[in-house]
């Protein structure tokens, strides 16, 4: 039987994202950006934007999908948000092995642009050190999308956390 300290099982099996769907906040217009995003560090052009601004909820989108949608903004090619999770409270049960993360979401791609959101997952150590630089998902490209609809498409990547980790940083 093993045996997982109090503490870190509120961590397994929920979403450690903070704000994931970007509904904590206002949405911006496109006009003028959002004036914060709980939970996340911006960098770039990067928005949250209030469906209607880009994609309509008649686009391909989740079922229920809010209110807001993350956004490449002004500057897409040079944006992203990023938020750094500490793990350290299930410190023995990752070094103990066979601890897996599950970074899934709805990635967006606009047109017939070559334009799609990607989502990375990086492992620290205890001193901020990368242990590895991890694993990501993008959306769909142009080509992969019928008509080049725009829209949130599905992305899902499984691994195991490696030993040591003690904090994750999910970019966006």
């Amino acid at each position: 039987v093993l045996s997982i300290p109090a503490s870190a099982q509120t961590i397994f099996g929920t979403n450690l994202i903070v704000n994931s769907g970007a509904e904590s906040g206002p949405g911006g217009s496109g006009a003028s950006p959002a004036a914060s995003v709980p939970g996340w560090t911006r960098t770039g052009g990067a928005d949250v934007y209030s469906y209607g601004i880009s994609l309509e909820v008649t686009d391909i989108v989740p079922v229920n999908p809010g209110n807001n949608y993350f956004s490449g903004g002004s500057q897409q090619a040079n944006s992203s948000f990023s938020q750094t999770i500490g793990v350290a409270t299930a410190a023995s049960t990752i070094d103990g092995g066979g601890v897996t993360f599950d970074l899934s979401g709805y990635l967006g791609a606009y047109g017939e642009a070559n334009v799609y959101a990607s989502l990375s997952l990086a492992f620290f150590d205890a001193n901020g050190a990368v242990i590895s630089p991890g694993q990501g998902i993008q959306g769909v490209q142009s080509g992969g999308r019928a008509n080049s609809v725009s829209g949130l498409y599905f992305a899902r990547a499984i691994g195991a956390i490696p030993t040591g980790t003690r904090s994750l940083q999910v970019t966006l």
